[in-house]
This record gives C-alpha cells, structure tokens and sequence, in this order.
C-alpha cells in the first residue's frame, strides 16, 4: 500500500455476468489523473456485462 503524486489506479478480479473472472489493470500517471476514475469505472462495469 501507499500513495503517490498524481497516480490514480485499480487492480483487481471482476466476476462476470457470464461466471468468467477477469483481472482488470488500469494506471493513470499524468496531473489530472483523477479524473480517469470515471473511465475506470466503466471498464469495471463492462467487463462485468462480460461484453
């Protein structure tokens, strides 16, 4: 654990719809980084529908 300057990431399993596991990665380095948190959130919810 721990934190840095203008890091914003998620790394986890995902279960999805269809009972497949996905491991889902997603790092933003940049000085606006949290603003990619909604666009996290949207993959999380993707590969949830298993699209």
């Amino acid at each position: 654990t721990g934190s840095l300057n203008n890091v914003t990431a998620i790394a986890g399993f995902v279960h999805a719809a269809s009972g497949k596991r996905y491991v889902l990665v997603a790092i933003a380095n940049h000085a606006n980084a949290a603003a990619a948190r909604p666009a996290f959130d949207a993959l999380i919810d993707w590969a949830a529908k298993d699209n």
